[in-house]
């Protein structure tokens, strides 16, 4: 890059190198939010590019190889989704809470199916046990009509008192 080229000049050098793919306003744009602009070089590396204002009025820019992290950020991504589709996807209840304020972070469709309630639904119930409140007049449905029990309900359960075992229908 020769000295003193400005900044029009630069965008098109690397935009004849098919190293922008976007005007020159919206990379301008890019370049001066938080997040920057990604740059996918045709070698397949990825280098995030941010511009800063400077104190004296000039501007500074950043070139960062983040290839590595957008690797593993897509991996993330792929391996959280398959592992929501297992859990979502098993004929067991699962749900959990965050510690933080009490709501639902994650229902499967079992839990959903036993408690009558969307995940919408449950992710609103902050601070509430909902199961602990509810449970005993769920068992006392199911233990009066236990073909109505959903499938994630058969098997045998502790309750208070004993053991109740539900069993499928043939």
């Amino acid at each position: 890059v020769p000295y003193g080229m400005s900044g029009r000049d630069l965008w098109a050098l690397r935009r004849g190198r098919g190293q922008v793919d976007v005007s020159y306003d919206e990379f301008h744009r890019h370049v001066r939010s938080p997040a920057g602009y990604v740059a996918e070089l045709p070698d397949g590396r990825s280098v995030q590019v941010k511009f800063s204002q400077l104190a004296n009025g000039g501007t500074i820019a950043t070139h960062d190889d983040c290839t590595e992290m957008r690797r593993l950020s897509k991996q993330l991504t792929t391996t959280k989704q398959f592992l929501e589709s297992v859990i979502d996807n098993i004929p067991v209840c699962v749900a959990a809470k965050s510690i933080e304020d009490g709501r639902y972070i994650l229902a499967n469709r079992a839990f959903e199916t036993l408690s009558g309630l969307s995940r919408d639904t449950l992710a609103a119930l902050q601070s509430t046990n909902w199961v602990a409140t509810n449970w005993p007049a769920l068992l006392a449905v199911y233990v009066e009509q236990p073909e109505v029990a959903p499938t994630p309900m058969l098997g045998e359960h502790r309750v208070e008192g004993g053991l109740l075992r539900f069993a499928p229908a043939f």
